[in-house]
């Protein structure tokens, strides 16, 4: 349910945050760390739909929603490298696509800026679990 809600939280973001800041929401990716099963089908669907309101690229987020949803763990350095890996994919598979080419300098700059709306995400959903247990 977080899921599907963080969903929304993003998008609802996407449209107030101007692009130029670099702060770029990851609130669905974020939410997967705190999945208490491991459901990959919904985790496939969720990035089926993530795909079709963010991206051209139908069935990358649904891989890699699948991928993170194996490695998940609720701690903060768990979530840092997800953001960190999710970017590095990223930029593999549009570098081998030719989809849009950027530096290292730039891939490192975005990321260290993907982290700061989505680390304090994390903290929001680590209070509301604790509450819950």
């Amino acid at each position: 349910m977080i899921s599907i809600f963080s969903l929304f939280l993003e998008l609802l973001f996407d449209q107030i945050i101007p692009k130029e800041l670099y702060i770029i929401p990851l609130f669905t990716l974020v939410s997967i760390l705190f999945i208490k099963k491991k459901n990959y089908i919904f985790l496939f669907i969720l990035g089926f739909i993530y795909d079709l309101f963010f991206t051209e690229i139908i069935f990358l987020h649904s891989i890699i929603f699948v991928i993170f949803g194996l490695i998940k763990k609720n701690n903060l350095f768990i979530c840092i490298l997800v953001i960190t890996l999710y970017q590095i994919i990223l930029y593999i598979f549009y570098y081998l696509f030719q989809i849009q080419i950027i530096s290292i300098k730039e891939l490192f700059f975005i990321t260290t800026h993907y982290y700061i709306l989505n680390i304090i995400y994390y903290f929001i959903l680590s209070i509301i679990y604790k509450k819950k247990s």
